[in-house]
């Protein structure tokens, strides 16, 4: 599979995707708000977008819709519940997309950022895995859930969607915010040597950064809450956790606020 990252360029630091099979030449876009930039990547690339896939219903990630549609024909992915004008093909937690030959995605049911968002988890025999999280999951943090969301399915979906994927998956968010995303782990765990080897790593290597669920499990706190340090972070800074059997659920909702306030 090919994967072409693009940067949106606007004050959200979007990124848009198209994933393309290389035998047929079909192409998927992930929230493509940049469309005349897609557009242009797929003809020189020499592809065919023939499906548009929202993560989630959000206009930073589905300005470009009606733009794209009128472009390329494409049909319109997105959560069977999400309030999205014009959806073709609306999507279950159990469905597959194919497109070309090779590309299939497993479409993940990941409520939290808002309760009609979706994952793509892609794969094909000759290479490794890839998630495409929208505002589910971001480099070294996760998706706040001011704006339609729900705090307890987004832990639900961390724990049991994201857990259970392979460490070598590649994450691919829908917004470049790595590096403040750095910053707040630190505050809360400012120990561990992972966090500032990413950091010193980020001060040369050129954008975008594509981790994997390894390097999100060793710097990403929204993993790591059963880390001794994050939890003493959190009291120190006041929050009431249980002085006993203190529940995974329970810091990671405690750095969920924390982050909002952050």
């Amino acid at each position: 599979m090919h994967i072409e990252i693009i940067d949106a360029q606007n004050r959200g630091r979007n990124y848009n995707y198209l994933i393309a099979c290389p035998e047929t030449k079909e192409a998927l876009a992930v929230d493509p708000i940049a469309v005349d930039a897609c557009l242009n990547i797929a003809n020189e690339r020499g592809w065919k977008i023939t499906h548009i896939v929202n993560t989630h219903e959000h206009i930073d990630h589905t300005g470009g819709n009606e733009a794209m549609r009128e472009a390329t024909d494409a049909k319109l992915c997105a959560h069977y519940l999400a309030p999205i004008n014009n959806v073709d093909i609306k999507l279950h937690g159990d469905h597959s997309l194919q497109i070309g030959n090779t590309v299939k995605f497993e479409v993940l049911d990941t409520p939290g950022h808002t309760l009609s968002h979706i994952c793509l988890f892609a794969y094909d025999l000759n290479d490794v895995p890839h998630l495409f999280t929208g505002d589910m999951l971001f480099n070294a943090g996760c998706g706040n859930c001011l704006h339609g969301g729900d705090v307890d399915k987004l832990y639900e979906s961390f724990s049991e969607q994201f857990e259970r994927l392979p460490d070598e998956t590649h994450i691919y968010p829908g917004h470049d915010y790595i590096d403040n995303n750095l910053r707040f782990a630190q505050s809360v765990e400012p120990h561990n040597p992972h966090i500032k080897g990413l950091q010193d790593k980020l001060l040369t290597h050129p954008r975008p950064y594509v981790s994997t669920l390894h390097v999100e499990r060793l710097v990403n706190p929204f993993f790591r809450e059963d880390s001794n340090e994050i939890e003493a972070s959190l009291r120190a800074k006041g929050f009431e956790l249980p002085l006993e059997q203190v529940r995974r659920k329970d810091i990671f909702l405690a750095l969920r606020e924390l982050r909002n306030s952050w």
